[in-house]
């Protein structure tokens, strides 16, 4: 018999079982299965001879049938091992014929038939069914042909064979229809999607629908064989026409394209299924009402269409849409501030000019159709002439183009040889082929459409220099939606008064809004005009029209003025701001008389960026008019308001202040030039020019002590030595490098001045003001011991850490006896004459006590630490004697070259002397001698040199070019003061030369 045993690579067929032989068995003690076992014999011991025989007749008997089990035996083995062959071969079947329809799940390349899809199952099938056959071949090849075990494996394998093909035919069949479903429908969402890309096209559409419809036609037809008549068939055609037309309707809709969504609706009605038009015409309608209520607000309001563009209404006035564009052209002005004829400036001689803005080739054939003799002055300088002419050739392209005013006013723009260009690339409106908006919005310059669009707007899109603008009047507007929806859906109207009531809010809000940018635009110009920039005056206009439309007229014009006058006033003062106080006070003095020359052209300057169209701003007589007084007086008050905002800026950074002036500009120009070329005398040179020109221009407009940095150059260079990190960069190191921009130690350096300034002007802490004046060689050490101690903590910090080495030594510091006071006496003595002696010498102490602190704190004794500290800072760098103070090794050359000034001193060499009426003149210089002789020597704000001092009034000894008497180290070592011969002392062998 055969077992049956389950696939494991098959459990959902129902004949995927293995065949086995049933073996016979064998348990030990028993026969074998199939064979009888022997008849239990008894032996008669009294009858043993007989039982003998009996015996072996039985046994011969027995032996006998021995025989025929034994072959029985062997045949039945062979039988049982054909079937277990025959078996093989049907488990080996059943394995390829499951590998072939299911796959190998270990082997990428057999993936089985059943897992292919579509096209490629389609193409395996005659592969699949040859290798069905081949493998029932090689399965059975091993059994003998006419053997039990070959018959049963042939029937066997041949039905499990016709299962996989009945299976595989079913798979297959499967996969073709579904593969012919998708083809069809691919082709018809492809014919779809032309309807979605081709919505506003009828043909495309057209074309789209009628391939939908044949290809499903001819797919039911030869996969069902239904005839299109067939019920089933007119259905899936219906359902198909409404999906396509709702696709092509929702494509629209969503392109923003309501109403042409609405037409192809309309148009395809009886296409369309009556519950497909329902459902497609609900959903729209929401979205038309909206697209309708906004285009009727608009046209009520005069507003463009969205993209900005809008033609000129075919039954507009011409001569109002020639006055728009005149008003576009030029404001309706026919000259410029400066007086000139107004000029676009594009195109040489034949450049657009005046009111209209008109070529004088153009102008020439208009003048004549309305019988005016030519005259190109006239065009140039009468506006009258000028807006005839203009007014004439704009007729000349009505006439051309048909009477259609948006091609002739797009031709008086972009001229009308590009016109008949864009009506042969566009198409011509006039013949019906393109709309006026479409044709518009198709031409390429951007300019030429904005310029009709704007000059076809009657109310919102008028200029803002138009007169008498005013908001629209919402409640007229309101009164007329009525006419304007009838015929519409109901809703369209309430949502139109829904809009306008929504704009007229809006306005409100937004005019504030608008108000607020406004003034913080005319803040700014009217900041740049306090700092005379003249700059803005292209933007004034359009800003007079804002006031106008934003403000009562009252306040429109206040601001006006105070615009115009702003700039005006700016004008004038760029032309006086580089002058001397006197200069600028006697160019105010002459503005105040308001019939000066200079008085009279601001007048008509201001009244021409107003747009008035009042020529001269004179009266009779020459004189201004009476209506300017207010208008002038304005104008030299801000002129006024100027010169002391110049005054305040040369107070607070001269040296930004002079930039502008063209003999600064110039020097810049050279000291950039020259650090290009890398030649660093060029360089030093240029430097020093560019100073001197700077310096000769602050003195110029009466800065009395000259600066070399700018604000911003000072707090940026004060600012980098603060923010030094000293893991970094060392503030020693940048103080050089600082000095070595300026000149460094040459005679001739700016070193001094600047270092001067960053102290007086920008705050530089005194430490860092130490740090500056330990430049010497023999400095080194005990400079970088400053820097480490000025970030080595504050001041108690360092107190604190002193006392832990030196105990109570560290609060002697102070004392005056025995302290820093008794050691920096002689330094003290230099400072008292100078205005900033007493902070600089404060300034000083405080950095030799950090330094005194540090040393201490780093295990040094008390006195060890002040002296290395006073040396470190003071003591290496200066020579002292009294009041002088001078570098070191100095003293001796600086007190002959003192003495020698002293000596050569006469009444001549000094500057008047004022004082009392009762003396005479003589007398006065005889005391002032007395005085200066009598003077004492101390450093100068920079320390360049030595400044005489009166000893009557501790002020500057000035010589008689009005400059404090100084004698300068870079003279003295330059040798201008020659050590004196022996018996030389008189006053006589002096020469005058020396003073200085």
């Amino acid at each position: 018999m055969w077992m049956l045993h389950r696939c494991r690579w098959c459990p959902d067929l129902g004949w995927g079982n293995r065949l086995m032989a049933n073996v016979p068995t064998f348990t030990p003690g028993k026969s074998p299965d199939g064979i009888a076992a022997a008849p239990e014999t008894k032996i008669d011991p009294d009858a043993f001879g007989a039982g003998i025989a009996s015996s072996l007749r039985s046994f011969g008997d027995q032996m006998g049938k021995a025989g025929d089990v034994l072959a029985a035996s062997q045949n039945r083995q062979a039988e049982q091992a054909g079937m277990v062959r025959a078996n093989n071969a049907q488990n080996s079947h059943i394995d390829q014929v499951n590998t072939l329809l299911y796959g190998d799940p270990n082997d990428s390349t057999k993936p089985g038939f059943l897992n292919q899809q579509g096209p490629a199952a389609i193409a395996a099938w005659n592969g699949f069914v040859n290798q069905l056959k081949q493998t029932q071949q090689n399965a059975g090849s091993g059994l003998q042909a006419g053997t039990t075990a070959r018959d049963q494996f042939d029937q066997n394998s041949m039905r499990y064979t016709q299962m996989a093909l009945d299976q595989a035919r079913q798979h297959v069949a499967a996969q073709a229809q579904d593969y012919a479903r998708q083809s069809v429908g691919s082709t018809v969402q492809m014919a779809h999607q032309v309807g979605v890309q081709n919505y506003g096209d009828p043909r495309a559409l057209s074309l789209g629908l009628g391939r939908s419809q044949q290809v499903l036609t001819d797919f039911y037809a030869t996969t069902y064989g239904m005839k299109p008549s067939d019920p089933v068939v007119q259905q899936k055609l219906q359902d198909d026409r409404d999906q396509f037309f709702d696709k092509a309707i929702t494509a629209a809709l969503q392109n923003g394209q309501p109403i042409e969504a609405q037409q192809r609706l309309l148009a395809n009605r009886g296409l369309i299924s009556p519950t497909a038009y329902a459902s497609i015409a609900a959903n729209l309608r929401p979205h038309v009402v909206k697209a309708d209520a906004d285009a009727v607000t608009r046209e009520l309001l005069g507003q463009p269409a969205d993209d900005g563009v809008v033609a000129i209404p075919r039954d507009a006035n011409p001569d109002d849409v020639m006055d728009s564009q005149i008003r576009i052209e030029s404001g309706r002005q026919q000259f410029d501030s400066s007086g000139a004829p107004l000029t676009s400036g594009v195109g040489g001689a034949d450049a657009p000019v005046g009111a209209g803005q008109i070529r004088p080739s153009s102008a020439k054939a208009a003048a004549a159709r309305v019988g005016l003799q030519w005259d190109e002055n006239r065009l140039r300088n009468d506006q009258a002439y000028n807006m005839t002419v203009s007014r004439s050739y704009k007729d000349m392209l009505l006439d051309r183009y048909g009477g259609n005013q948006t091609l002739a006013t797009a031709a008086y723009n972009a001229g009308p040889g590009r016109v008949d260009e864009w009506l042969k690339t566009y198409g011509d409106p006039r013949t019906g082929a393109i709309s006026d908006t479409d044709w518009l919005k198709q031409i390429p310059f951007r300019e030429s459409r904005s310029y009709v669009s704007r000059a076809g707007l009657q109310n919102h899109g008028k200029p803002a220099l138009s007169a008498g603008y005013s908001p629209p009047d919402y409640d007229k507007i309101l009164s007329k939606v009525d006419a304007a929806t009838a015929g519409m859906d109901p809703e369209v109207g309430d949502r139109v008064r829904a809009n306008i009531i929504t704009r007229r809010n809006q306005w409100q809000v937004q005019t504030a809004t608008q108000r607020a940018a406004l003034e913080k635009q005319v803040s700014g110009i009217q900041a740049a005009q306090l700092n005379g920039d003249d700059s803005y005056q292209p933007a004034i206009t359009p800003i007079i029209g804002q006031f106008q439309t934003l403000y009562p007229a009252q306040e429109a014009e206040q601001k006006t003025h105070d615009l115009v006058t702003g700039q005006q006033a700016a004008t004038v003062f760029a032309g006086m701001k580089n002058g001397t106080p006197q200069e600028i006070a006697d160019g105010i003095r002459s503005l105040q008389d308001p019939n000066s020359a200079g008085s009279k052209a601001a007048v008509r300057s201001m009244k021409g960026m107003m747009g008035a169209t009042a020529s001269p701003a004179t009266g009779m007589n020459g004189q201004i008019a009476p209506e300017d007084y207010q208008l002038h007086q304005q104008f030299v008050e801000r002129v006024a308001a100027f010169a002391q905002r110049r005054q305040e800026a040369l107070a607070k950074d001269p040296v930004a202040a002079v930039s502008e002036a063209s003999t600064v500009q110039t020097a810049q120009q050279h000291l950039a030039h020259a650090m290009q070329s890398n030649d660093q005398n060029a360089i030093a040179q240029a430097q020093r020019d560019a100073i001197t020109a700077s310096d000769a221009m602050q003195t110029h407009q009466g800065v009395l002590r000259p600066r070399i940095l700018t604000e911003a150059q000072g707090q940026h260079d004060v600012q980098m030595l603060t923010d030094a990190d000293p893991a970094k960069t060392s503030a020693a190191q940048i103080l050089d490098a600082l000095a070595g921009r300026y000149g460094g130690d040459s005679d001739d350096s700016a070193w001094p001045r600047v270092f001067g300034e960053y102290q007086e002007h920008f705050g530089l802490s005194p430490d860092y003001v130490a740090l500056g004046i330990m430049n010497q060689p023999n400095q080194v050490i005990a400079r970088a011991d400053m820097e480490r101690a000025i970030h080595a903590g504050s001041e108690q910090q360092l107190t604190a850490a002193a006392g832990v080495h030196a105990g109570s030594d560290a609060g002697k510091i102070d004392d005056p006896t025995s302290g820093l006071p008794t050691l920096m006496r002689d330094f003290l003595g230099t400072t008292m004459g100078n205005r900033a002696g007493l902070a600089t010498y404060n300034a000083i102490y405080g950095s030799v006590k950090r330094l005194v602190l540090y040393y201490m704190a780093n295990g040094k004794g008390f006195q060890t630490a002040m002296n290395d500290a006073y040396d470190g800072i003071l003591g290496r760098k200066y020579d002292f004697n009294g009041t002088m103070r001078v570098p070191k090794g100095m003293l001796s050359a600086t007190e002959d070259a003192t003495s020698r000034v002293m000596d050569g001193l006469a009444p001549d060499s000094l500057a008047p002397e004022g004082g009392d009426p009762n003396l005479t003149q003589a007398q006065r210089q005889e005391i002032a001698l007395s005085d200066a002789r009598k003077g004492s020597w101390i450093p100068n704000a920079h320390e360049t040199g030595l400044t005489l001092m009166s000893s009557s009034t501790f002020l500057p000894v000035l010589g008689k070019d009005g400059k404090p008497i100084t004698v300068l180290f870079q003279d003295i070592r330059n040798g201008k003061y020659p050590p004196r011969l022996p018996g030389i002392n008189s006053v006589a062998s002096i020469s005058p030369s020396l003073v200085k």
